[in-house]
């Protein structure tokens, strides 16, 4: 299957049946082909959810003003007329299955079609060409390039590629980047030791793009990955643990000082290059160190620590640091923060906004604050640390790259995700249960993992509670559950320690009294513990770094 995206912004685009002018926001449209089978998917993505959708393929790359007044006459060009409606992301797509037509096919049997897009809302259009080539068409080409490669014959192997440039990845915005005839040969190379499989378009694409991607590598000109990944010849292994680390601009700017740090000359090259970069933004963008643990186990041959066993506290040490930005290095500092740590947290502390921060032995290292990236923090100096140190593991986030806004109050969903970052709870694919958790929302694979692992329920018979501010009780509970299931032991009695303890509910009374005496939560200055307010963003930091020695140890 080949794909590529087309980005469009267009300020005016003209309906041709009335010819009326509208203004259309910024579209993403995504059209695939297997060649192998015909089917051709048209999916797109755009800012208005629950918009009709209507998608015309034609021949011979007509246009609709082709039609004009002889609407008869559009019948013997429709490859295809459907409708849609976009989801609740705005998104839809469409596929169908065209099995060429010769008549309308140039002398190397390509076909050029066109697809129209019309939208109901108001009417707006938008137009781009398909290359197509029926199967047969495909695996001789295939066939042809393969075997140029075995006969040493770059120059056919070139005009080849060149004349099928679709097939190939040339028809991406990367190709008029980078030096194409570099690019060539190192495809060529590579087909030199592993043929093209004629029954896999995609992959066939996909090895395109790599030579494309080792060539933008060497002359220091990628500007993105994320664009490319999804249709790079890697394994789909890699290209989920590089789309979970390089998440925004930041982590993506990160994985690119990476690799243009390396020279390319192959695939196994490329894949290296891919994962030490993935590794390295791993570390600085965690998302938590259970993530950076994870990834470096699975590339530890890569690392040099095959075989070697860290500690949790290896990990986290590290999570976050922006000194660590080679393979060799990690290893040293990996080796050098490998001893068990020893000691408790004693329950008692200072700190601010109803929750402590422990008083830690000389034995037991809180890790501490890397930078500080947020200015607005002037008012909650009390939990600067906590939350510099979870912002630069990857626990948590602010609301823009320098505001954390401290004292908004946080959703459930919210605080979830940054318990299930610190406590190093495992994503997986989870089934969802709850009515109102999207499965294509960010939160959702935290949700989901929450419930399953017994740290969060619902609230009502199928709801989680989307954007629902929590309660410092109930996000207390959660931190109970989180400790419970690492196989922390809490002190365990009735000790009543505050002065509301009345009006703690009962499914969340034992759990914070064990939390206050282990000094993790503490009263304000009126030794009250506050159940039903709701929570800060910066007493959530609090109270998850105030976890770490626990959830690290």
């Amino acid at each position: 299957m080949k794909s590529f995206k087309i980005w469009i912004l267009a300020a005016f685009l003209v309906l041709i049946a009335t010819s009326s002018v509208y203004a259309v926001n910024l579209y993403e449209y995504e059209e695939a082909v297997d060649y192998n089978l015909g089917k051709i998917v048209i999916s797109g993505e755009t800012d208005k959810t629950s918009v009709g959708v209507t998608v015309q393929v034609f021949k011979a790359d007509k246009n609709i003003s082709d039609f004009a007044g002889n609407a008869a006459n559009a019948s013997n060009y429709v490859v295809y007329v459907g409708q849609t409606t976009t989801d609740a992301e705005g998104k839809f797509s469409i596929s169908f299955v065209y099995n060429g037509d010769s008549n309308y096919q140039d002398a190397y049997g390509v076909e050029n079609l066109k697809a129209w897009i019309a939208y109901a809302d108001n009417g707006a259009m938008e137009s781009y060409s398909i290359s197509f080539v029926e199967d047969s068409q495909f695996e001789s080409v295939v066939s042809l390039v393969n075997e140029a490669a075995d006969e040493n014959d770059l120059t056919t192997f070139t005009n080849l590629v060149n004349r099928y440039p679709f097939l190939f990845g040339l028809d991406s915005e990367l190709a008029g980047e980078v030096n194409q005839s570099q690019a060539i040969t190192k495809l060529y190379n590579d087909v030199k030791i592993n043929p093209l499989d004629d029954t896999d378009s995609d992959k066939v694409y996909g090895r395109g793009i790599n030579a494309l991607v080792a060539q933008a590598i060497n002359e220091r000109r990628m500007h993105s990955v994320r664009e490319l990944v999804s249709d790079m010849a890697i394994e789909d292994s890699l290209k989920e643990d590089i789309l979970f680390f390089v998440a925004d601009n930041a982590s993506e700017n990160s994985f690119l000082a990476v690799l243009h740090t390396k020279t390319v000359s192959d695939n196994q090259d490329l894949t290296d290059a891919l994962k030490e970069a993935t590794i390295l933004t791993a570390v600085k963008y965690p998302k938590g160190f259970m993530n950076l643990k994870n990834v470096c186990e699975k590339y530890s041959d890569l690392i040099g620590i095959t075989g070697k066993v860290y500690p949790n506290t290896a990990y986290s040490k590290i999570a976050g640091s922006t000194n660590i930005t080679t393979l060799p290095m990690l290893k040293t500092y990996l080796d050098n923060n490998s001893g068990t740590q020893q000691g408790t947290v004693p329950p008692t502390g200072g700190g601010g906004g109803g929750i402590s921060l422990p008083v830690v032995s000389n034995d037991q290292k809180v890790p501490q604050a890397i930078n500080m990236p947020f200015n607005d923090l002037g008012s909650v100096e009390w939990a600067h640390t906590a939350i510099s140190a979870l912002s630069n593991r990857g626990i948590i986030n602010g609301k823009s790259e320098t505001q954390y806004c401290p004292s908004d109050h946080i959703t459930r969903e919210e605080i979830v995700k940054i318990i299930v970052n610190a406590s190093g709870t495992q994503l997986g694919a989870d089934h969802g249960v709850f009515a109102d958790v999207n499965a294509d929302s960010w939160y959702a694979p935290y949700v989901n993992a929450a419930y399953h692992n017994g740290l969060c329920q619902g609230v009502g018979d199928s709801n989680f509670g989307v954007g629902i501010q929590v309660t410092r009780q109930d996000a207390a509970v959660m931190i109970y559950n989180a400790l419970a299931k690492k196989g922390i032991k809490l002190p365990q009695n009735t000790q009543i320690a505050f002065g509301d303890a009345e009006q703690i509910n009962d499914y969340a009374y034992d759990k914070i009294i064990a939390l206050s005496q282990a000094g993790i939560v503490k009263g304000d200055s009126n030794q009250n513990f506050n159940p039903k307010a709701l929570l800060t963003r910066a007493e959530a930091a609090q109270l998850v770094y105030n976890c770490l020695t626990f959830f690290e140890g």
